[in-house]
């Protein structure tokens, strides 16, 4: 957000005005409330962009979950996703000892479990 200064006016209140550098030139006719329109727009602009820039970032996805991953995935305790494991409801995959669950694996218990 552009900071902005407070002015003192002659009777004795303060108004905020942006800071100079910030903005262009308010003609004398814009006035108070066009340059903070201008500076408002100028702050909701950067905050967009921000967003839409971590939005459409590339980020990798993980393939394999663990178990509590796969809980949060699903929207299940952990408790309950290893239950479906030792049901053989949902398939893993081991790497020693560890227990992972591939996404596919789960989004196709997703569509199975629909109605």
């Amino acid at each position: 957000m552009s900071k902005l200064k407070l002015v003192s006016t002659h009777t004795g209140r303060f108004s905020a005005l942006p800071k100079p550098e910030e903005t262009r030139e308010a003609a004398p006719e814009e006035g108070l409330t066009a340059a903070l329109v201008r500076a408002l727009a100028a702050d909701v602009s950067k905050l967009v962009a921000q967003q839409i820039a971590r939005i459409t970032s590339t980020t990798v996805q993980p393939m394999l979950f663990n178990v509590e991953e796969a809980g949060i995935y699903l929207g299940r305790s952990k408790q309950s996703i290893q239950h479906l494991i030792f049901d053989k409801e949902l398939p893993v995959v081991r790497v020693g000892t560890r227990v992972h669950l591939h996404r596919p694996d789960l989004d196709k218990w997703i569509e199975k479990n629909k109605y």
